[in-house]
């Protein structure tokens, strides 16, 4: 008996000291979160405060903007309440780990006043969880309820939605989650529909830097949605998109990086015309990782907003490390099946770093070498009233006729320019 009476003690020593202990370890895991998104040269997150408690701590945070090219967007304030291990329940039920968070947003005086006189949402309309475990790895979900605003003759509805993401210690990905979309009407009739989104993801992050907005690594990314609808007064604006898909991939190999997306849909109605299997498929290769951040953060930075072209000359200082690895941009097709036939058209553009020279930004004329092709069947533009335009650009030599299609191939090497196999003119 007393033997068991020790081990009670034990435990009970445990679980109500460890949470202490383990607070500090909390708050580490924060502060670094937030720092790793402060790297972006347009957001501002800071720890405003940091209570540490013994069974909970609460954080602060204060979030800004910057954008020069649109209205001041006032600073917002996430109030971060977290819940210390080893033992946890407060999000995705009972198990161990170092903390569970639940946040809370502070809107600007005015902003929250606005909302609340709406009264269009619940106190638990929206919710974001994160867990974080002994291994530094993270869990996260952000569920939102459905709700419906009017305001005079728009009626907006907006469906339930939940995203889920992990994030391991060593930089492994994954996200999944869904959303049922939205109908917007007006006087009744609907005129936007969005049917279920739904997202899945996985990739491997460098460094374990899963929270900079600058992180490149391996992986794949995918959006479906079921349909897409606008439907204004005029018929002939109107655009229907069933099964639309975005997938997205890279690979990193060593120091450089291979990338793609693929837009596509089952079937598009627009111009009072229907199209099925509509493609936009592009890729990347052979860029220079370190440096393609570099770019991103000096085009996305407040200076270069209000400055581009700035910024477009401290891009340009960059562009030799970007060439000495030869970039391929290939848009490998962009293609539509209509009711006359197959429309594609496909581009390739090279740099060629052997005629590149750093000193002399003009030879970039030289290094560039392009091709690009497309066709289409003629009877579904002259049926769409364009049978003049494409007759004076056959006799133009931009388009060229062949068995009931149009077509042209273009290409560029050496500062020189092709069209159907005749030379034309840069200037």
């Amino acid at each position: 008996m007393k033997k068991l009476l020790i081990v009670v003690a034990i435990l009970a020593i445990f679980f109500i000291g460890a949470p202490l202990i383990i607070g500090s370890s909390a708050e580490k895991h924060v502060r670094g979160m937030y720092e790793q998104m402060n790297q972006h040269p347009a957001v501002e997150v800071s720890v405003a405060e940091y209570q540490s408690g013994w069974f909970t701590s609460k954080a602060k945070i204060n979030l800004v903007v910057s954008s020069a090219n649109s209205a001041p967007i006032p600073p917002i304030t996430i109030h971060q309440t977290l819940f210390h291990g080893p033992l946890l329940w407060e999000v995705g039920g009972l198990g161990f780990g170092i903390s569970d968070s639940t946040f809370n947003l502070e809107l600007p005086e005015e902003a929250q006043k606005e909302l609340d006189e709406l009264k269009i949402f619940e106190e638990d309309t929206f919710k974001a969880q994160l867990r974080i475990f002994f291994n530094g790895s993270m869990k996260s979900t952000f569920a939102m309820k459905a709700f419906n605003f009017k305001e005079k003759d728009v009626d907006i509805s907006v469906n339930a939605a939940e995203f889920n993401g992990s994030a391991s210690s060593d930089g492994e990905v994954e996200s999944s989650g869904y959303w049922n979309g939205m109908v917007v009407k007006e006087k009744d009739q609907t005129v936007f529909n969005m049917g279920t989104m739904q997202l899945t993801g996985k990739q491997k992050i460098p460094n374990g830097e899963v929270f900079s907005p600058y992180a490149m690594g391996d992986g794949d990314f995918e959006i479906t949605v079921d349909s897409f609808e606008i439907q204004p007064q005029n018929p002939m604006e109107s655009v229907t998109v069933e099964t639309l898909k975005i997938t997205a991939n890279s690979k990193l190999n060593g120091e450089l990086m291979n990338g793609g997306a693929v837009f596509s849909a089952k079937t598009v109605k627009a111009i009072q015309q229907t199209f099925t299997d509509f493609v936009y498929d592009i890729s990347l290769e052979n860029l220079h990782v370190e440096t393609m951040k570099l770019m991103n953060e000096q085009m996305s930075s407040p200076a270069a907003q209000a400055n581009p072209m700035a910024a477009m000359a401290q891009v340009q200082g960059l562009l030799p490390k970007l060439v000495e690895h030869n970039p391929i941009l290939k848009v490998n097709n962009i293609g539509v099946n209509t009711e006359k036939g197959e429309i594609k058209t496909a581009m390739e553009v090279r740099l060629n770093q052997d005629l590149y020279d750093v000193n002399n930004p003009m030879t970039m004329m030289l290094a560039l070498n392009a091709i690009a092709n497309g066709e289409g069947p003629e009877e579904f533009f002259t049926n769409l009233g364009m049978g003049g335009q494409i007759e004076q650009m056959v006799q133009q030599n931009f388009l060229v006729r062949s068995a009931g299609k149009i077509k042209f191939d273009f290409s560029f090497q050496q500062g020189q320019a092709l069209l159907n196999g005749n030379p034309i003119p840069l200037m």
